[in-house]
């Protein structure tokens, strides 16, 4: 079992978020539609599938297949590996106070914005962080190049 724990000023604590996100993706159906979760699993899903199409259906409007494929591999991974990765992962939305760092280099604070989350899932032992801006009614990820992630 993976834990995430975090230094602060009287010792390590344990993050019970991460947790309560694990035992929710291995006992519940995942998010559905409609939800940002859904999307920024999707998304990845789609990345590992190297499946354009799919890829940009999730990301926000006019977002560059270039930077989203930046770094893939030639071909699709075959073993299935990444994608059960992508599919337990588990995500946790990012708090205002709390910052992480996306592929792009560029770091971000958690939002109380109803139109923009910043979530992270643990992919094995990476973190993802993905920021989403709900448009039209529908949540979209920003473009980054997540296979500098993927490939670790």
């Amino acid at each position: 079992m993976m834990m995430v724990v975090e230094k602060r000023a009287d010792g390590w604590k344990v993050d019970p978020r991460w947790w309560l996100a694990m035992v929710e993706t291995a006992s519940g159906p995942d998010p559905g539609p409609g939800t940002a979760t859904y999307a920024a699993r999707r998304l990845l899903i789609a990345l590992i599938a190297m499946d354009t199409t799919a890829a940009l259906r999730y990301a926000v409007p006019r977002a560059s297949p270039g930077l989203l494929f930046a770094g893939a591999p030639r071909w699709r991974e075959p073993s299935g590996h990444l994608d059960a990765l992508a599919m337990e992962m588990p995500i946790v939305e990012i708090a205002p106070g709390s910052f992480y760092r996306l592929p792009t280099g560029r770091v971000l604070e958690g939002s109380n914005s109803p139109d923009m989350k910043l979530l992270v899932g643990i992919m094995g032992s990476v973190e993802m962080p993905f920021l989403l801006r709900r448009i039209s009614g529908e949540w979209k990820v920003e473009p980054q190049p997540y296979f500098a992630l993927i490939m670790q």
